[in-house]
């Protein structure tokens, strides 16, 4: 089979045969759905850097490590160097979240319509809709949980009226302020702010804003707005929640038993709380997110015992992982 790759928008490579290709097919079609959590999460900048993290034999299960270093000593003219080190530990943690769903492609409409083409494009559409979201409202949440749980010890969370246009800078300098003055660092960090306060951050002259140039200067992608050279990341506001229900997907999911194509799409996803995250400051190390995705299991029709169609199966392992000696690096405004 070709290589299954986007041009002009349309998929080129997949044959309408889906079990000639299913090897082929499942490889492109997890590759594919892996890229775009990458490339179209809010909260990409969380990801654990890979070499702090090691897979394990358990299913759900990774390794993080923890690294305690030395400071200086004294030179000696007899004993020499003070003996330090590294201390690199790694610490076990089950993944929190083990999500998944199944969808059929009619093999009718598919022939209709461009066969595996529309399969694929289905699948990427979910999970810009729905996958993606769903992850970025959980690591807000499981960081907020994090912080609030370490809150008396650190005071990192800040529990405020909502900032108005004419003080979110200086709410937001605060924040880098208390995170600079336990690491140190002035820069660094990133901002995830919720989007309401998008206007108000867009015309203040105390937000810098710089284009993302590539290929030569011929690709202008987007405006990278920093505060004192720490990146802003604008999040959906309903991603922006200190508590969020996923929804398991089973119960009651079919509104009318008679109606079979009827879908209760509540019964779905997520739904978030309804307490604000104004915005969140991290440093790297902080907030710690894993995802661990089994390759998409696909039946095609001429196998399929139960549709006439090709059924699409996802599932993704994902957790924040947010060390407890880490906490004092990060800093959260929420509503009151």
């Amino acid at each position: 089979m070709a290589d299954p790759t986007a041009g002009n928008g349309t998929y080129t490579g997949l044959g309408q045969n889906l079990g000639n290709d299913i090897d082929e097919v499942t490889k492109f079609i997890t590759e594919k759905l892996d890229d775009i959590i990458v490339q179209e999460a809010k909260t990409s900048g969380m990801t654990a850097d890979p070499a702090f993290v090691q897979a394990t034999s358990v299913a759900g299960t990774v390794k993080l490590a923890t690294m305690l270093t030395t400071g200086l000593g004294n030179y000696d003219k007899i004993e020499g160097y003070p003996v330090g080190g590294v201390q690199l530990s790694w610490e076990s943690y089950q993944l929190a979240y083990d999500r998944a769903i199944s969808a059929t492609i009619d093999r009718r409409d598919t022939q209709t319509s461009g066969g595996l083409a529309t399969a694929a494009a289905a699948l990427a559409e979910t999970m810009r809709q729905e996958v993606v979201p769903e992850i970025d409202a959980t690591r807000m949440a499981k960081l907020y949980s994090a912080l609030y749980a370490q809150n008396s010890a650190n005071s990192n969370v800040v529990a405020e009226a909502a900032p108005t246009a004419a003080n979110i800078v200086s709410k937001i300098i605060d924040g880098i302020d208390a995170v600079a003055n336990v690491t140190g660092n002035e820069e660094g960090m990133t901002i995830y702010v919720n989007g309401l306060m998008r206007s108000a951050l867009d015309k203040s002259s105390e937000v810098t804003k710089n284009w993302d140039v590539q290929n030569g200067g011929k690709d202008v992608n987007m405006a990278i707005r920093s505060i004192h050279g720490n990146r802003l990341v604008f999040v959906p506001p309903k991603r922006m929640k200190t508590t969020i229900t996923l929804n398991n997907g089973f119960t009651n999911a079919l509104s009318d038993d008679t109606d079979k194509t009827s879908i209760d799409r509540t019964k779905y996803g997520y739904t978030p709380g309804a307490k604000d995250i104004y915005f969140a400051i991290t440093t790297p190390g902080v907030a710690n997110a894993v995802t661990a995705i089994n390759a998409t299991k696909v039946i095609p029709a001429e196998v399929n015992q139960r549709y006439d169609g090709d059924t699409f199966m996802y599932r993704i392992f994902h957790d924040l992982i947010v060390p407890k000696n880490k906490c004092p690096a990060a800093y959260m405004q929420v509503k009151s």
